[in-house]
């Protein structure tokens, strides 16, 4: 993966992991997109972390533009290892955001 800060748009997706489901299940699951994410259109990189202190989850993913993120959460919805990242997660726990690079002063 390349460097995370080369992007123009970062997602952020945090979430809890489903009380079922253990971190390593989690880390599996979130793993197993990787093949099909990083054939996307515009993908630059990714970093997965999660806060202990408050057991979430936080996915950062790095995009070339905020075109590109969007139409990736688009077919993401077709995707099989996104779909079965659903069952691992608490769904009302999940917020993702887009954030573009601020242009310097």
């Amino acid at each position: 993966m390349t460097n995370i800060t080369s992007g123009t748009c970062h997602e952020i997706a945090i979430f809890r992991g489903a009380t079922s489901a253990s971190p390593e299940q989690i880390l599996a699951a979130l793993r197993a997109i990787d093949p099909w994410l990083t054939t996307q259109r515009g993908f630059v990189g990714r970093a997965i972390r999660y806060d202990t202190e408050n057991r979430l989850w936080i996915d950062l993913v790095v995009w070339a533009s905020r075109g590109e993120a969007m139409a990736a959460v688009q077919r993401a919805g077709d995707e099989p290892s996104v779909g079965a990242l659903g069952a691992v997660i608490e769904p009302a726990s999940m917020q993702m955001l887009h954030g573009d690079a601020v242009p310097a002063v």
